[in-house]
C-alpha cells in the first residue's frame, strides 16, 4: 500500500475514525493518516457484544497507542452496544457537535492516496453551496479520460464508503421515519430518474415509514434528496474497501463483491449528461443491488 505524503495549504480537515475489532485494517488507516499530516482525530466506538469484549477492548487500545505523533485526539468509547444503525449517525452527530467539516472513516475504509486531499479541496471549495452535501472518496465506476486524477462528477448517490461533510448538511440528517415524499418524488424526476429506480426507492420510503428496517446510509440519501442536495464523487477510486470479510454486517459473500468490482467509463468528456447518466445507473447496479435487495424485499415483508 503506498503511503500519501501531502503538503497542503492548510491543515488536513479533522477525521472522524469509527472502530469495532478490526485491528489490521485499522493499523492500515492510522499509516494514511499520520502521512498526511492529520493533527485532530476523533475515534468513536460501539459497545462490545458479550462475544466481542475483548477484540473491541484491543482494538481500542492498539488505535490509542499507535497515534503518535502532534495530534489531538477526542474518544466517544461506548459500553453498551446499540448497533452500527444507531451507533453511526450517534457518532457522526458527536463529531458535528465539535467540527464545522470533517472526513468520516469506518475502520474497513482505508484511505489511498489522494484521498485526504481530495476532500481537502472539495470541502473548501463547495463550503458555502449548500446543494453539496457530500464529498464521496469510494468509486468503483472509474471515468478513463483525458482529465486529471482529482476531477470530480457531481451525483444524486453520497456513497459512504470514506466520505466527508460539513456540520451544517449533517444537521439535516433526518432521523426519523416521516420523509416528504413529494420533495423527493419532484428531485428524482428532475433528475431524470426511471421510473422503475422511482418505484425501488419508494418502497424504502414505505418500510422506513413502517419502520421495517433502519438503515442510517438510505436515510442519508433520502435527507440528501429532500433538501435538494448531490454528493461530489471522483473520477477514480480513492478508498480501499475491505468490509467483505468475517466481520461484516452487510456487505457478506460473492454477491456483495460486484459493489466493488471497478466498472469503467471511457469517455473524452466526462461532464456531458450522458456520461453522468452512465454513471449513475453503473452506481445504482452495482452499489444498491436493485434486483435482489427487491427480491430480498418481497420475501421478508410479504409485498
Amino acid at each position: 500500500m503506498q503511503i500519501e505524503s501531502l503538503n497542503l495549504k492548510n491543515d488536513p480537515p479533522p477525521v472522524l475514525l469509527i472502530i469495532y475489532k478490526r485491528q489490521e485494517y485499522v493499523i492500515d488507516i492510522l499509516k494514511q493518516l499520520k502521512a498526511s499530516g492529520v493533527n485532530k482525530i476523533f475515534i468513536a466506538s460501539d459497545g462490545p457484544k458479550v462475544e466481542d469484549i475483548d477484540l473491541v477492548n484491543d482494538c481500542r487500545s492498539l488505535v490509542v497507542n499507535s497515534i503518535n505523533w502532534p495530534c489531538k485526539v477526542e474518544k466517544m468509547l461506548a459500553q453498551e452496544n446499540i448497533g452500527p444503525c444507531q451507533f453511526i449517525p450517534k457518532a457522526i452527530t458527536w463529531f458535528f457537535m465539535n467540527v464545522e467539516k470533517g472526513i468520516i472513516l469506518e475502520d474497513d475504509c482505508v484511505p489511498l492516496c489522494g484521498f485526504i486531499e481530495f476532500c481537502s479541496e472539495n470541502l473548501d471549495r463547495y463550503s458555502n453551496s449548500s446543494n453539496i452535501f457530500q464529498i464521496s472518496g469510494f468509486n468503483n465506476i472509474s471515468i478513463i479520460s483525458s482529465g486529471e486524477s482529482r476531477e470530480s462528477l457531481k451525483t444524486i448517490y453520497p456513497i459512504g464508503w470514506g466520505w466527508a461533510t460539513w456540520s451544517n448538511r449533517w444537521h439535516k440528517y433526518y432521523s426519523q421515519s416521516r420523509f416528504s415524499k413529494m420533495k423527493i418524488f419532484r428531485y428524482l424526476l428532475n433528475n431524470k430518474v426511471g421510473i422503475f429506480k422511482i418505484f425501488y426507492w419508494f418502497r424504502f420510503l414505505t418500510y422506513i415509514e413502517f419502520k421495517r428496517f433502519d438503515y442510517w446510509d438510505i436515510k442519508w440519501i433520502f435527507s440528501m434528496w429532500q433538501a435538494g442536495g448531490y454528493s461530489i464523487s471522483p473520477t477514480k477510486n480513492l478508498i480501499d474497501y475491505r468490509g467483505i470479510d468475517d466481520f461484516a454486517t452487510h456487505t457478506i459473500g460473492k454477491t456483495a463483491e460486484s459493489a466493488i468490482k471497478d466498472e469503467p467509463i471511457f469517455s473524452s468528456n466526462f461532464r456531458s449528461a450522458e456520461i453522468k447518466h452512465k454513471f449513475e445507473n453503473k452506481i445504482f447496479r452495482s452499489k444498491f443491488k436493485p434486483k435482489r435487495r427487491v427480491k430480498f424485499l418481497k420475501l421478508h415483508f410479504r409485498i
